[in-house]
């Protein structure tokens, strides 16, 4: 388990996966290998209800599972028709959208994949490195050529980070992941990387 954008090296752990499996089991080589998102809060509590009762009376929300989506998501369905059919809920505060984070709450926006010199990023390879302000996401293709993109999210602007296994630049705050080239593959990002000179 780790979390989005805030692994430096997740091809490692399916190597770790990997050898666990050939000790353990009767395998050999890998088919497949991936990695799944699943969301989850910092208390690890589901927010189930209303984000915003004052300017958004009437909508809820029912996220935050953490890959038990089938199990609570049906239960936070059964709560919410009830409060709405009763006005009342059980555990409403338990599982309230506004409730406040832990004071341990960590959430790093720095990336995990920062570089000194664009040399160091080797082919199929990125990293993020500073220019002034600035930070640029750069990888270098199969080809060698490398690439230039904005380091901030275009959610809400941290820092991406390389994700190695995946080839992808993941984003440690909000979870969203773009390819290499910057494209969106997962929000909440909806607008891509954009390019940059290197």
């Amino acid at each position: 388990r780790f979390n989005t954008g805030q692994d430096g090296d997740v091809a490692r752990r399916f190597v770790e996966l990997e050898d666990w499996a050939r000790r353990n089991l009767p395998v050999t080589e890998p088919v497949w290998r991936w990695c799944n998102e699943d969301y989850d809060t910092p208390d690890r509590m589901a927010y189930v209800g209303e984000p915003d009762p004052e300017q958004a009376p009437g909508y809820f929300v029912a996220t935050g599972f953490n890959a038990w989506g089938i199990s609570n998501g049906t239960a936070a369905g059964l709560g919410i028709a009830r409060q709405i059919v009763t006005g009342r809920r059980p555990w409403a505060s338990l599982y309230d959208p506004r409730r406040p984070m832990p004071d341990d709450f960590n959430q790093s926006g720095d990336s995990q994949s920062e570089v000194d010199d664009l040399q160091a990023i080797g082919v199929g390879q990125g990293g993020v490195i500073s220019r002034g302000d600035d930070k640029i996401a750069a990888w270098r293709d199969d080809a060698g050529n490398l690439h230039g993109l904005s380091a901030a999210c275009t959610h809400m602007g941290c820092t991406v980070t390389w994700n190695n296994a995946d080839r992808t630049w993941d984003c440690p705050c909000h979870g969203s992941i773009f390819q290499a080239d910057g494209e969106v593959i997962h929000g909440p990002a909806r607008e891509p990387l954009a390019r940059r000179a290197l």
